[in-house]
């Protein structure tokens, strides 16, 4: 879970709420308490925040509450958001 942290902090995504981490295939964070981050493994984990700051910081506006599902990020080179 320590490293989650630390690559959320190097990241510069700062707004951490909660991770759960009960199942290491299946991570879920709350990041800034609106949006739903769907980890997936620890696999490719700088890979995915690298997006999941992209997406946060370009894509969704400051209110946007939703999921941001990245567990099929390297297989289908794509992540979904699906707003609340």
């Amino acid at each position: 879970m320590f490293k989650i942290v630390d690559a959320f902090k190097s990241n510069e995504l700062n707004f951490l709420n909660e991770i759960d981490a009960s199942n290491l295939n299946d991570v879920k964070i709350v990041y800034d308490h609106r949006i739903k981050i769907l980890i997936g493994s620890e696999e490719d984990l700088s890979y995915k925040l690298l997006t999941a700051k992209e997406i946060i910081m370009n894509k969704i506006s400051a209110s946007e509450k939703g999921t941001l599902n990245l567990k099929t990020l390297k297989k289908e080179n794509r992540s979904y958001f699906t707003s609340e």
